[in-house]
C-alpha cells in the first residue's frame, strides 16, 4: 500500500490512506498499536485500554486491544475461522461476502466500523436511563473521530449505522430459535437491513469481533459461527428473492 507503519509521526491522512488501502493492513495496524501511532492517532483507543477485558464471555484482552484484534481478524477473514476445516462452505460465504464489499467501494468503511465499534466504552459511567455503549459510539463518538480523518457525511452515516447493529448477527444467534419459530428471520431484516451489502458488513464484523474476544478459542468456534451464518445465509438467500414478507429459514 506504499505507507509503512513503522515511519515516524504518521498523519491522520495517512492512517485514512492505509485504512483505504487494498490488501490486507493487518500488520501495519498491529505495528501502529505496537509503536504507540495509532493511540496517538485515535486516543480514544487509549482510552479504552483501560476498559478491562470482560471475563463473563471469555474476553483475552482489554477492549482497546480487542478493537484493534477484531480489525486484524476482520483483514484475515475467511482464513482467521474454522482453520481445522478449510474447505467448509462457511469459509467460501465469507469470502464472497468480503469479495462483495470490496469490490462495492465500501471496505474501509467496514475497517473504521470494526475498529470503532466498542468505541462507545470510553463513557466513564452509565446512568439506567442512558443509552447503550454501541448507540453511544456510533451518534456521539465515532462521528468526531470519523471527522478527524476526513470522511464523508455519507461514509459517517454507514459507518454509525454499522456500529450500531454491531452485535446483531451474535444477539440472534445466541437469543432467537430459528428452527422452531421460522418467521423470527423477519425481526432479523427488521432490525438489520433489506440492504444486502448492510448485511454483508453485520456478518463479517460479527464473525470478527466474535473470534477477536479469544481468538484461540474462537478461531473454530463451529457453534456460534455457524449458527451466525445461518442466519445469514437465510436472510440473503431471502432478500434474493424479494419476498420481504415471506422470509424463513428453508
Amino acid at each position: 500500500n506504499g505507507l509503512s507503519a513503522s515511519r515516524p509521526n504518521m498523519t491522520a491522512q495517512e492512517l485514512a490512506q492505509l485504512m483505504a488501502a487494498p490488501g490486507n493492513i493487518a500488520a501495519h495496524v498491529g505495528e501502529l498499536q505496537r509503536n504507540g501511532q495509532l493511540g496517538a492517532l485515535v486516543p480514544e483507543l487509549e482510552v479504552l485500554k483501560q476498559v478491562p477485558p470482560d471475563d463473563r464471555i471469555g474476553h483475552q484482552f482489554n477492549v482497546g486491544d480487542h478493537s484493534v484484534v477484531a480489525l486484524q481478524s476482520l483483514e484475515n477473514l475467511p482464513e482467521d475461522i474454522l482453520s481445522s476445516s478449510p474447505r467448509h462452505a462457511v469459509r467460501q460465504m465469507v469470502r464472497e461476502a468480503s469479495e462483495s464489499i470490496k469490490a462495492a467501494g465500501k471496505g474501509h468503511l467496514l475497517r473504521w466500523a470494526m475498529l470503532l465499534h466498542d468505541i462507545g466504552k470510553v463513557r466513564s459511567g452509565k446512568n439506567a436511563l442512558d443509552i447503550g455503549h454501541d448507540e453511544h459510539g456510533a451518534y456521539e463518538v465515532a462521528p468526531l473521530i470519523l471527522a478527524r480523518f476526513g470522511l464523508s457525511a455519507g461514509e459517517i452515516e454507514l459507518v454509525e449505522w454499522l456500529i450500531a447493529r454491531a452485535d446483531a448477527f451474535m444477539f440472534f444467534a445466541k437469543s432467537r430459535h430459528f428452527e422452531a419459530n421460522p418467521g423470527l428471520i423477519l425481526e432479523v431484516t427488521d432490525w438489520m437491513s433489506t440492504d444486502r451489502e448492510k448485511v454483508e458488513m453485520l456478518y463479517l464484523m460479527g464473525l470478527a469481533d466474535l473470534v477477536a474476544v479469544n481468538p484461540a478459542k474462537n478461531i473454530n468456534n463451529f457453534n456460534d459461527i455457524v449458527l451466525m451464518s445461518d442466519i445469514y445465509s437465510a436472510t440473503v438467500r431471502q432478500l434474493a428473492s424479494g419476498n420481504y414478507q415471506e422470509l424463513a429459514l428453508a
